[in-house]
């Protein structure tokens, strides 16, 4: 598992809505160095990881979509503690409303659901978790489900005989309803005059979620994919907006216009 190279592979998986039926994405992080792969995944979350975010006069206030430690401790616990013995190995799957992390082997050495929730450890691979500890991956064996209970309740757990699922629901943007208005103001007052409705449609999706795919805009708007690549090359075309970053893991800026 630590070779450079070895028949060990990460699913992450993207869907467009709550269920698996439309599936947008569908990546393997693996085949390497499972150090290698786990820092990629999570370079990979982070930039799924919605931040946000509203300027008051004592500074700014953030609030993430999902609790980025406790996501850093569910992803690198289903990698050290998946049973590998089963050919399966953990999957990490993206929704609309939530992310799940799924790790094989259920809960090891008979280790109840109390013993889990109250941190007590039994480590399935223990010469995986020495290594990963030695790379500061890991801080302090045992932590991690405490560290998850922080930030989420119990009931993200999800036990199965042969599985272990951690289900994250992405919190709502607390900010939504105060930016609303400056946000629709900053856009009506700055480009009202060179976009049409579509595109003004199309603007505050991204201004919500400036990572959104365009299957996803597409989803919200009830407007052709095609239509959506068109209108977005567009405002491009336009100065209006910006893309940075790559087409999987990039993000949409809204620039300021000058009148």
């Amino acid at each position: 598992m630590l070779a450079d190279e070895n028949n060990i592979s990460i699913k992450l998986v993207k869907y467009l809505g709550t269920n698996k039926l439309e599936l947008i994405e569908n990546h393997e992080y693996g085949y390497c160095c499972i150090i290698t792969a786990t820092h990629r995944i999570l370079e990979r979350l982070v930039a799924e990881n919605t931040v946000y975010a509203k300027i008051e006069y004592n500074g700014r206030k953030e609030v993430e979509m999902i609790d980025s430690k406790a996501l850093k401790e569910a992803v690198i616990n289903a990698i050290v503690h998946s049973d590998y013995t089963y050919n399966t190995s953990p999957i990490i799957e993206l929704y609309s409303d939530r992310i799940e992390i799924t790790s094989g082997g259920g809960l090891p050495q008979e280790l109840s659901q109390e013993e889990f929730l109250e941190g007590v450890t039994a480590p399935r691979n223990k010469e995986l978790i020495r290594v990963f500890k030695d790379v500061d991956l890991i801080e302090n064996i045992g932590s991690g489900v405490l560290r998850i209970l922080e930030a989420y309740d119990k009931s993200c757990f999800i036990f199965m005989d042969h599985f272990l699922r951690v289900s994250f629901k992405y919190r709502e943007n607390p900010f939504k309803y105060d930016n609303d208005k400056i946000k629709n103001d900053k856009i009506n007052d700055t480009i009202n005059d060179k976009i049409n409705k579509k595109e003004k449609q199309i603007l505050n999706v991204l201004s919500d979620n400036p990572n959104i795919t365009i299957p996803e805009i597409s989803s919200i708007t009830k407007i052709s994919t095609a239509t959506i690549s068109r209108y977005l090359k567009q405002l491009q075309d336009k100065q209006i907006i910006k893309r940075v970053g790559s087409n999987k893991s990039g993000n949409w800026i809204i620039l300021k216009i000058d009148k």
